[in-house]
Parts: C-alpha cells; sequence; structure tokens
C-alpha cells in the first residue's frame, strides 16, 4: 500500500510541474516586455526611401552621383571594418587596453561619419528639390508611427546565423 500512495504522490508532484510549465507558457506568450525607450527618433534617410518620392529623372541623377561616391565609400567601408576587427581584438584579449580601445572606438566613429556625409549630402539635396507635397509624404513617411513587424509564430522562427 505505501508503494502505490508513493506512485500516486509522484504522480502528482510530475502533474503539477507540467501544468506550472504550460501555465508559464501561455503567460510568457501574452505578457510583451515595454517597447525600449529611445530619446530620438531613428531616422530612415536612405535614398530607397527617397526614391519613392523622386521622378525618374531625378532618380537617374542621385543614382550616377551614388556611383561616382561607390569607390570611395567602398574603401571607407573595409577601413572601418578592419578597424572593427581591431575592436573585436581588444575586447577578447586577455586584458583590455583602455586607450587602444578608446582610440579604436573613435577611430570607428569617424569613418562611420566619414562613410554617412556623402549619402547625407545628397538626401539634403533631393529633400531641397522636392515639391512641398512630397516633402510633406516623405516625413510622414520616415517619422511617421512605425509598423511594428508581425510576431512570429513558432513554426516562422529563423535559424540563428553562426558567428564568425
Amino acid at each position: 500500500m505505501a508503494g502505490k500512495v508513493k506512485w500516486l504522490v509522484l504522480g502528482l508532484a510530475v502533474s503539477l510541474a507540467f501544468n506550472v510549465f504550460i501555465a508559464g507558457l501561455i503567460i510568457g506568450r501574452g505578457v510583451k516586455p515595454p517597447p525600449p525607450r529611445q530619446s530620438q527618433p531613428i531616422i530612415g534617410f536612405n535614398i530607397r526611401k527617397l526614391n519613392k518620392y523622386l521622378s525618374p529623372a531625378e532618380r537617374r541623377h542621385y543614382g550616377n552621383i551614388v556611383a561616382e561616391q561607390r569607390e570611395l565609400l567602398r574603401q571607407k567601408f573595409w577601413e572601418m571594418k578592419k578597424i572593427e576587427r581591431q575592436i573585436e581584438q581588444l575586447i577578447i584579449a586577455e586584458e583590455v587596453d583602455a586607450e587602444a580601445l578608446f582610440a579604436a572606438l573613435e577611430a570607428r566613429e569617424q569613418f562611420s561619419q566619414e562613410l554617412q556625409q556623402p549619402m547625407r549630402r545628397i538626401v539634403a539635396e533631393a529633400i531641397l528639390g522636392m515639391d512641398r507635397e512630397s516633402r510633406v509624404e516623405f516625413a510622414k513617411d520616415v517619422f511617421g508611427p512605425r509598423q511594428r513587424p508581425r510576431r512570429a509564430g513558432p513554426g516562422d522562427r529563423r535559424p540563428e546565423q553562426p558567428r564568425r
């Protein structure tokens, strides 16, 4: 008789643990963390978004300007990637050299600014050439409420990419 009670208590404990697990899954799916607070909006100034508001002639014009800048941008991009690899090596080193890390982070920021500068100029020129109606639509597109991506279901998960 004592053996049956032992199995009954064990079965109840397993059942309770399983029910708590399932309840946690259900509650966890329903509760979403609050969105991260941002002091400034994320601005998606890019040529593709801007293209919707340009005529075909303007698209060709700005496309040619971007093409002229492409080699310079490519060189800056690869220089920045080298600096990022240096930063990675500094971070994973046995002891972090603070001075070298700050210098590398500063260099990366400088290259990032140099990469963005030509594109900022192109975007500004394009905006200055737009009529008011196009500028208003562009501003709504850039600064308006963002569509949140749909929440992935259990079968929609992308496989994790291996780190290099």
